[in-house]
């Protein structure tokens, strides 16, 4: 059976820990960025359990090129090769939750141009490993996953705490949803590193 492409398209505030969230992700390493980093894709294949208990595999590329400085067709030649968004809060950055007001007209826009296309959203709140330094409450993140009608994902990239489930519903929704969800990409070439992807194999 031939694998599920699923393109994740990572929305949030510069150092709110897009990057860092993908390479723990992808590589299974934290790694500490302290300038914003190149703009990138990654790829990893996963495995999901259908619910007649087959396993089939997604390719998971998540695609991180969020800029809100970038005029709209920009920003929407990266949205319109994608199947959901991962909206991204810091538990430590409270201009991070302003961002999402932000990210939400951009959705809008975009929906209300594609025949109201509607994709699915996940919030994610990283860094819930730094309790020391919590500056953004729980009714504050439930506040703006109400806004895009989202769930809420608390991961630690540092920990690698959860990052693996917020995929793994990500990719079960686009899996269930996607009209025509089988690719034309085999396994063999999805792991064929491109010019723009940084890729790996699950181990």
């Amino acid at each position: 059976m031939k694998p599920v492409n699923c393109s994740i398209f990572l929305m949030g505030k510069i150092g709110v820990g897009k990057s860092t969230f993908a390479l723990r992700f992808c590589h299974q390493v934290f790694v500490k960025i302290n300038e914003p980093s190149d703009l990138n894709n990654y790829k990893r294949v996963i495995k999901l359990t259908e619910s007649d208990g087959e396993q089939r595999d997604v390719v998971v590329e998540l695609i991180d090129q969020y800029n809100p400085s970038d005029v709209p067709q920009i920003l929407e030649s990266y949205m319109n090769n994608t199947d959901g968004y991962f909206v991204f809060v810091s538990s430590t950055n409270p201009n991070s939750i302003k961002e999402v007001d932000v990210i939400q007209e951009i959705l809008k826009r975009y929906s209300s141009n594609h025949n109201n296309k509607a994709l699915p959203i996940i919030l994610v709140e990283t860094k819930c490993e730094d309790i020391n330094n919590y500056c953004v409450s729980q009714h504050e993140v439930i506040k703006c996953a109400k806004k895009l009608h989202s769930d809420v994902v608390r991961v630690s990239s540092l920990t690698g705490f959860n990052v693996y489930t917020a995929i793994k519903t990500m990719s079960s929704i686009v899996v269930r949803t996607k009209p025509n969800p089988v690719s034309e990409t085999t396994v063999g070439e999805a792991f064929q590193l491109s010019h723009n992807s940084k890729q790996c194999v699950v181990v």
